[in-house]
């Protein structure tokens, strides 16, 4: 038997003519038939069945499908009319508290929050969002957003009542208690501890050392100069100022009291 050796034009040429004629509509509807009365044969049946029970085909079959449904939902989600339905949805009232509730879970914000808090901490990230912030209508926007955010009714509310507990708290009551007297009497912390370190952490008369559930030690001054004397406990800046500040008064002070003991002792 002689094999014809075709050249590769003659190949070209021949398979140019299959491709012609698998496109024309009788054979097509004939292969269509024939494929249909083909895939009802039991024993083809039987081997489809047998075949997509292999591991490997299903496993090939889900990655597939899960590829063309990614790249489905990806394109169908940027569709105008499917973002229109989605922004519509997702104003309705019920849909915001059933987000705003399913957000607050604990959870979901230890979920959502551990991702956020290791890619914010990232230098390159820290730089470009330093960098953002920097620019003109960025800060306009912030602005604008600020300004409108804490005009509603509902953070006005929580910011009151925020407001309101934290300025409750006794550490905060402590601290903005002694940054008026900062105020009051031109002294900075670092002053008013060097003071204290000086007075043994204690009164500057009676020596007497607050506990931690104690007022601290209050910033006595001169009435008439201004200049701050020391730190004295709550007892001992009132014995001054019913005193009026004056020597003199304390002096006699001490005398009676040293009489008075002189005359018990006798």
């Amino acid at each position: 038997m002689v094999t014809r050796v075709l050249t590769e034009e003659q190949r070209e040429r021949k398979l140019e003519q299959q491709r012609e004629y698998q496109q024309r509509p009788e054979v097509k509807a004939r292969n269509r038939e024939y494929m249909r009365e083909y895939s009802q044969r039991p024993g083809v049946k039987a081997r489809k069945r047998e075949r997509r029970q292999q591991p490997e085909v299903k496993a090939r079959k889900r990655e597939y499908m899960r590829e063309y449904m990614r790249e489905y939902m990806r394109e169908y989600y940027q569709r105008p009319e499917v973002k229109a339905r989605k922004r519509e949805y997702n104003q309705r009232p019920e849909v915001k508290a059933r987000a705003l509730e399913y957000s607050r879970r604990p959870d979901v914000k230890e979920r959502r929050h551990e991702p956020q808090r290791e890619y914010s901490q990232r230098p390159e990230v820290k730089a470009r969002a330093r960098e953002r912030r920097q620019q003109p209508e960025v800060k306009a926007q912030r602005h604008e957003y600020h300004q409108e955010y804490y005009q509603r009714p509902e953070v006005k509310e929580r910011e009151r009542v925020h407001g309101h507990e934290y300025h409750q708290r006794p550490d905060v009551k402590e601290r903005e208690r002694l940054k008026a007297q900062y105020r009051k009497y031109g002294i900075t912390s670092a002053q008013h501890d060097a003071m204290l370190d000086d007075q043994g952490n204690g009164c500057a008369i009676c020596g007497e050392i607050p506990g931690d559930d104690a007022r601290r030690l209050g910033v006595d001054h001169n009435h008439a100069t201004g200049t701050v004397r020391g730190l004295l406990c709550g007892n001992c800046n009132t014995m001054l100022g019913l005193a009026k500040d004056s020597p003199d008064i304390l002096r006699k002070a001490i005398d009676y009291l040293g009489g008075s003991e002189q005359t018990t002792n006798a």
